[in-house]
């Protein structure tokens, strides 16, 4: 994530809100949500099973929305 994410990135162009580095650990285990969730969607994909990529596409969302809500500023 640091290299995402430098010390002094807060504010633009980054859009890192201030929260991530107060609760930089929060914002590692997001990323690591979202990259499973990533991983899932493309097991799913891979299986062709319609209802199961919808269902993971849903929780990748969830993953990629629940994290900028709070680790980004706009």
């Amino acid at each position: 994530m640091r290299e995402y994410f430098p010390e002094g990135t807060a504010g633009k162009p980054f859009e890192a809100s201030p929260e991530l580095w107060e609760d930089f650990e929060g914002c590692k285990l997001a990323a690591i949500a979202n990259a499973e969730a990533a991983d899932n969607l493309n097991n799913a994909a891979m299986s062709g099973n319609k209802g199961d990529v919808f269902e993971a596409l849903k929780q990748t969302a969830a993953t990629c929305s629940g994290c900028h809500k709070v680790y980004r500023l706009n």
